[in-house]
């Protein structure tokens, strides 16, 4: 039971760990470690280099747990046997309740057990938890990999833009980003009509990258860059929507109201959010808006 907080007294008074529901023996924490993905970028004749944060480390955390009956009856072999059956035997991922962190989803990586004979109570056993994503839903990952390549289409028109790049005749648009932004306008139409437009957009980005790679500026090659990656992101993309493409409707709102009113057995919250982006961060959904919600 945790201990009255004080100055002195911080760390007893943290909650205990458990795992899968499991209470933890007296424990250890080693300290978590984590971090943030830099993406680095290079320039030729510079030092040093650029970075992108693309995103946060998932945590590492390690405990070493005392399964000795010198500090509490029945942690050996009975409460042994329940963190046996559930982290040594049980690879899947599950609920892990942090002193420090709260309720994060991990999965278990690394054990260990000491075994001595000058400790005959019971064993102490070091473990090690990573956070995880279960599977990241689709409309998630779909929203995420979209914000990537509308930053890579910005980045890259404005390599363009600086060489002095003039587009393909016969296009519907000048920009990367504008052609990026149209075909995401049909994210959720038809399946077909979504694909190939997809698939004429790619094939734009090939032409461009067939003329840049032809031009002799010096530093065309961190445009070349970014197109690759945009190209590359753009089929990523095609392929996600074609394997989890949903029949999609559009609802008028009548009264205002709020995502998680709209919410129901087809649309979740973060579909709502991932499928009409422009209402994150109002307190409201004002009446008259359409908003996109899947069918079934």
């Amino acid at each position: 039971m945790p201990q009255p907080t004080n100055q002195l007294n911080a760390i007893p008074a943290l909650p205990a760990m458990t795992w899968r529901g499991i209470v933890s023996p007296p424990y250890d924490m080693a300290s978590p470690s984590g971090g943030h993905m830099q993406a680095e970028r290079r320039f030729p004749y510079i030092d040093g280099a650029s970075h992108d944060n693309v995103g946060r480390d998932p945590f590492q955390m390690q405990f070493k747990l005392y399964f000795l009956n010198s500090l509490r009856d029945g942690l050996f072999p009975s409460l042994y046997e329940e963190w046996k059956n559930a982290y040594i035997l049980d690879g899947s991922a599950d609920d892990l309740m942090h002193p420090l962190f709260g309720k994060v989803r991990a999965r278990p990586t690394t054990w260990s057990v000491e075994l001595s004979a000058e400790r005959t109570s019971g064993i102490v056993m070091d473990v090690s938890f990573i956070e995880t994503f279960d599977d990241m839903p689709p409309a998630e990952a779909i929203a995420a990999l979209t914000m990537s390549l509308t930053e890579l289409a910005a980045a890259a028109d404005k390599g363009l833009a600086k060489l002095g790049y003039e587009w393909p005749t016969g296009e519907r648009t000048d920009s990367l980003a504008d052609l990026l932004k149209q075909v995401q306008s049909l994210a959720f139409s038809a399946r077909l009509t979504y694909t190939g437009m997809m698939n004429q957009a790619i094939g734009t980005v090939d032409r461009i990258v067939d003329d840049v790679d032809k031009m002799t500026d010096w530093d065309k090659w961190s445009t070349t860059n970014n197109l690759m990656e945009l190209r590359n992101g753009m089929v990523d993309l095609g392929q996600k929507f074609a394997s989890q493409a949903r029949k999609m409707k559009e609802q008028v709102v009548a009264i205002a109201t709020t995502l998680d009113s709209m919410a129901d057995g087809h649309t979740s919250v973060n579909d709502l959010i991932a499928l009409n982006p422009t209402l994150v961060g109002q307190p409201t959904v004002p009446a008259g808006t359409s908003v996109k919600l899947f069918a079934e």
